[in-house]
């Protein structure tokens, strides 16, 4: 995905959900997941580390609990360099 247009998610996502999450996946390192846009209800971003011992559904689950769900529509998957 372009950067133009993963802006362009990012935003819109933000717009539809009220933030957006950004799963960051390694081929080497844990992965892990970072929320944009919480701030502004929540006044704080969430990350989520320890990718090896948490998959992503169990993510979600997490991050569904602190926001009161949506996750799944409000995510994006990166990998990293």
């Amino acid at each position: 995905m372009g950067k133009e247009k993963y802006i362009e998610e990012i935003k819109s996502n933000i717009q539809k959900f009220g933030y957006h999450v950004t799963y960051v996946i390694a081929d080497i390192s844990p992965s892990f997941a970072y929320t944009i846009g919480l701030s502004q209800t929540f006044n704080f971003e969430l990350v989520i580390a320890g990718g090896a011992f948490y998959n992503r559904a169990e993510k979600e689950t997490i991050l569904d609990g602190v926001t009161g769900g949506g996750v799944k529509g409000a995510a994006a998957k990166v990998k990293a360099d």
